[in-house]
């Protein structure tokens, strides 16, 4: 994005030059100047036009208004609303050289046209979608014919009584369509077009009769005139010979995102102003996403230096490292200077309030005696740079930067409390910015790596921040602040001085080189330490994909000790390690729950340790290894041998869908009778969801016996709530079942008990009717359950009465 250039007494010409880019939009100057060359140019054509050549023309152009467009003074107004809030939308959408003429004096076939310049095709598309959603949802017109939507710099849009014609800078210029409609009246537009609130072009008259030589000479040439004449022009989308000013980069427009579209106008009025003091190397210019190393002085409006990375002004000489519009950022004007910056460059930029520390995006500390709305001035060498591919931003103020130098294997990274195995290079921030040129302070690329356990404050935060975002066997360096550097048991503090130790210093950054060689799982099961597993040998295949995380049988041996003692109290492997392994059904409270918990996130062949609290061991359970402690902490050690993978439920048929539906009730029937009502839950909704997905059942049969089913499970999840005192929650399963098989005389008869239980009398003797209508063999349970809500409404009744007596005895 250009910025507006300062130059310097010591600054070489051709340097200023260099640092001025040739994608300019133009300033305000430059835009009084292309529209006063416009009128004057306009003004010489017609002077040059002879009389003859005018007055063909105004044969072919200037016809008496016709009925065409519709007459009368309201319609009339409402063309004129119409045509000035199209001109509204090209303002707002930064076009330029607006005009509205009212041509119906001069023309049978419109009424008003609107003429405006854009720079870009995507600015022009933003017009023309706006002006096309605005007519067509506040106005309701539709237009005639389309725009083409093409790559051309010139669209038309026709909307009968109003024309508006949307033209690039280089088209409007070349054409020079206004003057075609010389006679017609300029209507005065309710906003301000200039730069600075002055009226640069005011247009405040009506236009003379003008022409162009060129345009002139082949409309009264062609056949049909005007019309014809541009409707080739339409068609053939002629380019102007040459380069015409403003060139815009499409790129830099951002038409999309109107932040950058203010930021454009911004720097058109001189928010951000750049000079160069030593030019640069080479043509490339870093983009966002890029990172950048920078050494910059801040300073205020007079010049004083109030934070700077140079040794001369307090800094510690090294570098910083920004990625560009991510992360931990500079200033905004900082970083649309450094854009346009080559390697090795040193300029000085002028940076309005707005877009230094007043910007919503600046990461840069505020130094102390500067007030937040002051301008500043910023003395900025781009020392090197590199492209944007594999740097990220992380840790938790995104103010470490991680580079990749050689990819990573698979998708997993560590996290607390995982156990990683690395080497580790640290050495301060070298003077360029390249990588390892200064000497190290701490390193293990010689000797063993580092083993130690994340969240355990045995390395620095900025080094825990680079890990968590790395992949097995990932090399990386990670650039971070001296301060994240500081802390970690295993590493010594850099030398490097951290913001604020220094009046004016910068913080510092120091360079860590990782090799992440491996990592092992250790995961808090419950989210709250109640059951936490750590791998002690590596299983075989890909987590979690070849694990048992569904129901299924395990084959596995385990031991058993107090946390934190030395002995075994049970192993299941025998005295002669020699006993064949347990088999147990997961999901089913064979073993203790932590057991079943971690079993279910382990690999073939993979040794555990597993650490819970007693409420996940063995309470409720009468299978504690003698010698326990009650109520304290247990250690397991589980060996995973083998598994019975779970049928994949998705590729069943639907008859094998209804089979393994019936296997996961009658497991949960099991667990239900043994008082496992959490576990039998979760059975019968695992065979809700089989049933459900039974959907190619082949004969209606198979469809009623699924619909019985489904009705079934549904009837025993209300059991389960039922037990667990829901009664709410229960009732509405009764409801779902019934709705299921409105025939199954049970889920009345467990309605109508529910509904008593909320005191829902009558819809309890309701359910019980019809429960006895449907199957008459329940119909002396019906009535024993009619017996028993009419005892308990008589107890409750003469608990009132009682307790009513006596206070109105206490009265007395």
């Amino acid at each position: 994005m250009p910025l507006c250039t300062l130059a310097f007494a010591a600054q070489p010409a051709q340097a200023g030059a260099a640092a001025t880019s040739n994608k300019t939009r133009g300033s305000p100057a430059l835009l009084q100047r292309r529209q006063c060359a416009r009128r004057q140019r306009r003004a010489a054509l017609a002077a040059a036009l002879s009389e003859e050549q005018q007055g063909a023309r105004a044969q072919d152009v200037q016809q008496p208004a016709a009925a065409a467009v519709g007459n009368g003074a309201e319609a009339e107004d409402d063309s004129r609303d119409f045509a000035v809030a199209m001109a509204k939308i090209a303002w707002e959408t930064k076009a330029e050289d607006i005009l509205l003429l009212h041509v119906a004096p001069v023309v049978y076939w419109t009424r008003y046209m609107l003429i405006c310049s854009v720079f870009s095709r995507p600015q022009l598309n933003a017009v023309l979608g706006k002006m096309t959603k605005e007519a067509a949802e506040v106005y309701g017109r539709r237009l005639s014919v389309n725009p083409t939507g093409t790559a051309g710099g010139w669209e038309l849009m026709d909307w009968g009584d109003v024309v508006v014609h949307v033209m690039t800078t280089e088209q409007r210029e070349y054409y020079a369509l206004e003057d075609f409609y010389g006679a017609a009246e300029e209507v005065a537009l309710p906003f301000d077009q200039s730069e600075d609130g002055s009226a640069v072009d005011s247009w405040s008259k009506k236009l003379k009769p003008q022409s162009g030589l060129q345009a002139a000479a082949r409309g009264a040439t062609m056949p049909g005139g005007l019309a014809a004449y541009l409707q080739e022009l339409r068609l053939s989308c002629l380019q102007p010979p040459g380069e015409v000013e403003p060139d815009v980069d499409q790129r830099d427009l951002g038409l999309d995102d109107a932040a950058k579209f203010r930021e454009e106008e911004d720097l058109k009025a001189g928010a951000v102003m750049k000079g160069t003091v030593e030019p640069g190397e080479g043509e490339e210019r870093p983009q966002d996403g890029d990172l950048v190393f920078l050494h910059y002085s801040v300073m205020s409006e007079h010049k004083d230096v109030l934070a700077s990375t140079r040794t001369e002004h307090g800094g510690s000489g090294h570098p910083q490292p920004f990625v560009l519009g991510k992360g931990r950022r500079m200033l905004r004007g900082m970083e649309l200077g450094i854009m346009e910056m080559a390697r090795g460059e040193r300029a000085l930029l002028d940076i309005q309030p707005s877009y230094a520390f007043l910007h919503k995006d600046s990461g840069l500390p505020l130094p102390e005696g500067l007030r937040r709305e002051a301008p500043v001035v910023v003395d900025v060498t781009l020392t090197s740079w590199l492209p944007g591919a594999g740097v990220r931003c992380v840790g938790p103020a995104s103010d470490v930067v991680l580079r990749t130098l050689q990819p990573g294997q698979g998708w997993e990274t560590p996290r607390p409390p995982f156990e990683v195995q690395l080497h580790l290079e640290a050495r301060t921030a070298s003077t360029t910015g390249r990588l390892g040129e200064s000497e190290p302070y701490f390193s293990t690329s010689s000797g063993e790596p580092l083993a130690c356990s994340l969240g355990a404050g045995q390395l620095p935060p900025g080094v825990e921040a680079a890990l968590q975002a790395m992949q097995r066997q990932q090399e990386a360096v990670a650039y971070c602040p001296t301060s994240q550097l500081r802390g970690g048991s295993l590493l010594p503090d850099p030398s490097g001085q951290a913001a604020g130790s220094s009046g004016r210093a910068a913080e510092d950054y120091a360079e860590v080189k990782l090799q992440l060689l491996d990592f092992s799982q250790v995961r808090d099961m419950t989210g709250d330490g109640g059951v936490v597993k750590s791998i002690a040998r590596k299983g075989e295949g890909e987590f979690p994909l070849d694990c048992p995380l569904e129901d299924s049988r395990v084959h596995l041996h385990y031991r058993v000790r107090a946390e934190g003692a030395s002995d075994w109290l049970l192993d299941t492997r025998g005295g002669d390690s020699q006993a064949a392994p347990l088999q147990f059904e997961t999901g089913m409270g064979e073993m203790p729950e932590a057991l079943d918990m971690c079993a279910r996130l382990m690999l073939r062949g993979e040794v555990a340790v597993v650490t819970a609290s007693w409420r996940y061991a063995y309470q409720g359970r009468d299978d504690a290894p003698q010698g326990l402690p009650a109520g304290g902490r247990v250690q397991f050690e589980v060996e995973l041998l083998d598994f019975d993978r779970a049928p994949n439920e998705h590729a069943l048929a639907g008859p094998a869908k209804l089979e393994r539906a019936g296997k996961l009730k009658e497991q949960g029937n099991t667990l239900f009778k043994k008082g496992k009502t959490r576990l039998a839950r979760a059975k019968y909704g695992r065979a809700l969801k089989v049933v459900e997905r039974a959907m190619d059942l082949e004969t209606e049969e198979q469809v009623a016996a699924a619909s019985r089913l489904k009705a079934s499970c549904l009837l025993n999840m209300a059991r389960c709530a039922e037990r667990e005192q829901e009664w709410g929650e229960a009732r509405g399963w009764c409801t779902k079942a019934i709705n299921e098989d409105d025939g199954y005389a049970k889920a009345y008869f467990r309605r109508a008990v529910l509904a008593a239980q909320l005191g829902d009398e009558q819809a309890a003797q309701d359910d019980l009717a019809l429960c006895a209508a449907i199957d008459p063999s329940t119909t002396a349970e019906c009535e024993r359950e009619l017996r028993r809500m009419e005892q308990r409404t008589a107890a409750a009744e003469a608990k009132q009465a009682a307790a009513m007596k006596g206070f109105l005895n206490a009265q007395r």
